[in-house]
């Protein structure tokens, strides 16, 4: 589960077998099944594309602000700006705007703005297809930015209609990451070594 492209996600990971949802949850892929681009987004990727080369690339180099097209959204990050500040500035000022005007959503993270269709597409939908085709009883996700909360959310809904046995939202804690975040979960870990110290914990219990 990632807010990366599929492709990148799974270049990365490449687990075969392994469920995948990319662009916050607008790309999936089942265990086995082709890359899918969820119907609700379909009729979006052509105008988002087209918004995102549309942009004055001169006056984004000049903000210190890299564009992302991820096929279904679009990322545009300044965390390597030479005045961060500055960039978001310009990102909200100029970017949101513009974004809004042609209809589209735009989110924040870290030091990124995403252009989204507007659509209810998002980690937790993502989340609700994965986990409940899995047939499992109890799951736990771990995430470290806003967007991460969708899925916990959803988790807990799927906790309160009988869906799931139980559910864990894991907080990966470090620099940086929002204390909105933090508050949304149920448990903190120290960053990366923790998410595995955790992963090892719980299939030791497991046998």
């Amino acid at each position: 589960m990632s807010g990366r492209g599929l492709a990148d996600l799974e270049a990365m990971i490449g687990i075969p077998g392994c469920a995948y949802a990319g662009n916050h949850g607008m790309e999936i892929r089942h265990p086995g099944g082709p890359a899918e681009v969820v119907p609700e987004v379909r009729p979006w990727v052509d105008p988002v594309h087209a918004f995102g080369a549309a942009l004055d690339a001169a006056r984004l180099d000049a903000e210190g602000i890299r564009l992302e097209d991820k096929g279904a959204s679009l990322s545009l990050h300044w965390r390597t700006a030479p005045d961060p500040a500055r960039a978001e500035d310009a990102a909200r000022g100029w970017l949101a705007p513009a974004a809004a005007r042609d209809g589209f959503v735009v989110t924040w993270g870290r030091m990124v703005m995403e252009v989204r269709p507007p659509v209810v597409v998002h980690k937790g939908t993502a989340i609700h297809a994965l986990v409940g085709a899995a047939g499992v009883r109890r799951a736990a996700y771990v995430g470290d930015d806003h967007t991460d909360a969708d899925g916990w959310a959803e988790l807990r809904r799927m906790v309160a209609r009988g869906d799931l046995d139980g559910a864990l939202a894991v907080a990966a804690d470090g620099e940086g990451v929002p204390a909105a975040v933090l508050a949304a979960a149920d448990v903190h870990v120290q960053g990366p070594e923790g998410v595995l110290a955790m992963l090892g914990d719980l299939l030791d219990a497991l046998g």
